[in-house]
This record gives C-alpha cells, structure tokens and sequence, in this order.
C-alpha cells in the first residue's frame, strides 16, 4: 500500500486521472494542449510511486489521514455510505476526533475509485488542480480578460511549480482546500457580475464545506469580501450582500473564546513576512520537505516581480483588488497565530500568488513584443517580408 512500484494498479489510476483531468482542460484549451498538460501533471506522481518513492517525503498529517482513512474504508465506509448514513457523518467524526472530516472522505473515496494506495488520494489531487485552475480561468473571465491570458493563465497555474510539487507527492488535504477557495471566490465574482440567489446558495453550501476541512476560512472570505464591497462596488445591491455576509458572519460564530488564546497580538511584520517567504529554500526546515526546495527557490525569484504583478492588476481591474484584500487579510491571521503559521497554510493563496507572477510575465512579454515593433530594423524587416517595400537586390 505504500512504496509498491510499478503495478497494474497505478497505470489503471494514472490513465483515469489522465483521462478526467484532459476532459476538464478542454474547457478551456485546445485538446491537443489538454492532453498534453494532463500527461506531463501525471506522469510527475506516475514515476515517483513507480520508481523512486522510498518513503522519504511523508508528514505526521498526510500519514494519519491515510491509515484512519484506510482504516474506515476496511471496515465498510464508503463515500455514499457516509453521506446517507444519519449516523456516517458522526461516527467518521468520533474515529478522527475532529469536525474536519471532508478529507478523509476525499481520501475513501480515492480508495473506492483507485484502489486502496497511499497514491490513490494523490492523484484525485492531481485532478482537483484541474478543477482549481478551471475556476481560475472562470474568474479571470468575470474580470473581463482575453480568452488568450485566461488560457495561459490556466497553463501557467497547471504547471507552476508549487502546484506540482504540492500536490504530487505527498497525501494532503491543501489541494482541497485551495479548490474550494477558488470556487467561493468563483461564486462570489459570478454574483458581482450577476446577482443571483443560486450563487448565495452554492457559496454557503462551499463555505459549509470548509467548516469540515479547514473552519477559519469561511469568516476571512466573509470579511474580505464584505471589505471589497464596502471600498469598491458602486451598486446598491451591495447593501443586500452585507446583510447576508453579516448574517452568515453571526451564523459561522468564527472567533469561539476556545480559540481566543492562539492570537499573539504583537509586531505582525515580521511573522507576516516569515508566512510570505518561509521557508529559505537553502535551509528547508524539515527532511521531510526537501521536495519544496527548487519551488522555494522559484518563489523567492518570483517575490518582487509577484508585488509588481499585484500593483498592475490592482490598478487595471479593481474587481481583482477582492484578492489582495483576502491575501492581507490571511497573511495578517496567520502573523497574529503562530500556531498555524506554516508553508502549507500558504498553498491555499497560491492562485493570487501565481495570478501576480503571471501577470509579471505578461505585462512582460507584451512589452518585449512593443519594443520589438518600434524598433526600426525589425519594422524594416517586417515590410520588407510583406512585400511593402523591395528586397535588397531587387531594383
């Protein structure tokens, strides 16, 4: 179940992944370029498990995730039993001694699907990375970009190296979560451009959903979007969404006095600027976590040009600026509650984070390309090639 090599089993899994992960690409890119990014996504878990995986890379949670989930899914859990059980739902809560039960849920049902196999739930990751960078593509067309920087947007996040290296390798509820953060922030933009009451319903049923995964998310969404609206929507029906925030605010009851002493109210700068950076790629803190070092590196590279993408997005799309607002809001939490702070907790912000680093390299690119058409020679050259003026020789 752990460190079983090349199998019949984990060629089955890596086809279905395949197979699924390329239906949800070709909504957005080519099937030709579908196919591609899901091949090269599943071939990064396909060869570890296959060929290399030693135990190396495992944490305490991932560990315990799997064997209760392993352990439940032996005993006659099933995803489907769970949720029509009246008692499913209490006992798998009683057997992890915790509300955040959705994981090991995700986890039997990987088991159902693919086989029980430490990669099984590894590789419904993979496919959630799809699903998460579909919504992305669904948002930026909310914020009113091209289809072609929604598409490479979508690339961009399918290959960007925390995505791989978090969700490859190690058997973790983030992808999950980063999944349903999209998808809130996907209904919450879908209600700005067009209210409806079936995107209050669909954002409280996801924010429901996080109680069960990871419960202090629902309140900072709540409050990052009640911010942004109070600061930039110019629209009546505002009032009407801070009524409802303010009512699901009282509902969640986020700030409970058992969890009052977690906060360290002191100097948040620099816990604030330890959660953005952690941890140095040339001293990674734990063995264990030696697969983050090249993605640390990228993302120390990438710091500055990710601030530069945040101030040009900011400045051309202030529905964009609700991210920033969420962005602060958690790196702020997380500065004021060491006990949480972590390079994990941070994956759940990788879509704004790679959104600005993105944008870097777009607004790079599109200035290469400017330069590259004023420029004298290369205009030159363009007219001779279309045939504008003669070639040289030909008088």
């Amino acid at each position: 179940m752990i460190g079983e090599g090349l199998n019949f089993s984990i060629c089955m899994t890596a086809l279905a992944v395949i197979v699924a992960s390329t239906l949800m690409a070709s909504r957005v890119v080519p099937g030709w370029l579908a196919l591609l990014l899901a091949c090269i996504r599943v071939a990064v878990p396909f060869f570890f498990f296959a060929l290399f995986d030693t135990g190396q890379w495992r944490f305490i949670d991932d560990l315990d995730y799997f064997y209760l989930s392993l352990g439940m899914w032996e005993t006659g859990y099933t995803p489907w039993s769970i949720l029509t059980n009246s008692h499913g739902g209490p006992l798998v809560s009683v057997i992890v001694g915790s509300s955040h039960t959705l994981f090991y849920w995700v986890n039997i049902l990987a088991f159902s699907l693919f086989g029980p196999h430490y990669y099984a739930p590894i590789f419904l990751n993979i496919f959630f990375t799809f699903v998460s960078g579909y919504f992305l593509f669904k948002i930026a067309d909310h914020l009113s970009f091209t289809t072609g920087y929604r598409q490479s947007l979508f690339v961009f996040f399918i290959l960007h190296w925390d995505i791989v290296a978090w969700s490859s390798f190690v058997d973790l509820k983030d992808p999950v979560v980063l999944m349903l953060t999209t998808a809130a922030f996907l209904l919450i933009q879908a209600a700005i451009s067009e209210f409806k009451i079936r995107y209050l319903i669909g954002l409280s049923g996801v924010l429901f959903l996080f109680t069960t995964i990871r419960h202090y998310v629902p309140p900072l969404v709540v409050l990052a979007t009640a911010g942004w609206v109070l600061l930039q929507w110019r629209d009546s029906r505002k009032y009407i969404l801070l009524s409802l925030f303010g009512l699901g605010a009282l509902l969640l009851k986020p700030w409970d006095t058992q969890y009052m002493d977690y906060f360290q109210i002191q100097n948040p700068l620099y816990p604030a600027l330890r959660f953005i950076l952690m941890p140095q790629f040339w001293t990674v803190e734990s063995p264990g976590e030696d697969f983050i070092e090249v993605p640390q590196f990228f993302h120390w590279c990438f710091f500055i040009p990710m601030l530069l993408g945040f101030l040009r997005l900011a400045w051309i799309s202030p529905r964009f600026r609700l991210f920033l607002i969420y962005f602060g809001i958690m790196v702020l939490f997380y500065a004021v509650v060491p006990q949480l702070q972590g390079v994990r907790q941070r994956f759940q912000l990788s879509f704004v984070i790679i959104w600005g680093q993105f944008h870097f390299l777009w607004e790079l690119h599109k200035f290469s390309i400017s330069r590259s058409l004023s420029d004298p020679a290369s205009r030159l050259l363009r007219e001779e090639r279309s045939g504008l003026i003669p070639a040289e020789g030909v008088l």
